[in-house]
């Protein structure tokens, strides 16, 4: 696959390991918890679509370690970190973008997308190529988040940097307040049949947990400076408030807000039966 696929509008690899490390420890257990109660019955070939640094890949590996595991990522950085930290036999990764082409592996029952579609232009086409790609029957697992952040007090930086990171998003053709348009999709689709959905929101206390904050807003001043979306004072003022609610023990912050839907493929004969 082509290097232009490595489209992330954060960073990847090595550059965003701390980040996504803190984000692992905040939803892996919730992540973890959610496939459990989600499989009556062990898969035999799982796709863990977004795979990142693989920790949920490997977990899945372990996890149901009959089956086989594959993660999928458009990023070579995140495949090679995922690759470096892989140590389970039933696991491979491969280079693959669902907006682009179909990954034929018809024997997959059961797949895993987290924090993918807020990187995804293309809903329509993403989510036509991953039925392609499945058995009429799999489950599809989703974890999905909205926006913005909110913290305990309020803080006018923050619900500053929640505006701007909206508009910089839109302007980009992306969209991180997923719950709703993932909703509307799931529902008004013939090919998803809906078993369960459910809210998560773990809360932020600690001052690394808190550091999403800044972590996440650092990685888009320059573009929000290079579109004319906020000067290089307003984007310094509102890093240095993020900073200080990390480091604040009074200041509590809520993470994204989490959708978890747990859906079955229906192949095209039978999706009109549950219409």
């Amino acid at each position: 696959m082509s290097q232009t696929l490595n489209h992330y509008l954060l960073n990847v690899g090595e550059h965003d390991k701390t980040r996504l490390s803190i984000l692992s420890d905040i939803y892996n257990s919730g992540s973890r918890a959610f496939i459990e109660r989600s499989t009556s019955h062990a898969p035999t070939h799982i796709l863990d679509i977004g795979c990142g640094h693989g920790q949920m890949t490997q977990w899945l590996a372990k996890q149901f370690p009959q089956a086989q595991v594959t993660g999928i990522d458009v990023s070579t950085e995140q495949l090679d970190m995922s690759r470096a930290n892989c140590t389970m036999p039933n696991v491979s990764f491969v280079q693959h973008d669902f907006t682009q082409g179909v990954l034929k592996h018809t024997a997959v029952d059961l797949v895993y997308i987290r924090y993918v579609l807020l990187h995804v232009k293309n809903w329509q086409t993403f989510f036509d190529n991953l039925l392609q790609s499945i058995a009429p029957d799999a489950k599809i697992l989703i974890e999905e988040p909205g926006f913005p952040f909110f913290c305990y007090p309020s803080n006018e930086q923050l619900e500053k940097a929640n505006r701007l990171g909206c508009q910089l998003t839109r302007q980009l053709g992306l969209n991180y307040d997923c719950i709703e348009p993932l909703w509307h999709k799931v529902t008004h689709c013939e090919r998803f049949k809906i078993n369960q959905v459910n809210f998560t929101q773990p809360l932020l206390k600690s001052p690394e947990e808190k550091s999403i904050l800044w972590r996440s807003f650092i990685q888009i001043a320059q573009p929000l400076i290079a579109l004319g979306f906020a000067s290089e004072e307003e984007v310094n003022a509102i890093l240095a408030e993020l900073v200080n609610i990390a480091n604040d023990q009074h200041s509590i912050v809520g993470s994204l807000r989490l959708i978890q839907l747990n859906l079955s493929a229906l192949p095209l004969s039978s999706a009109a039966q549950h219409e």
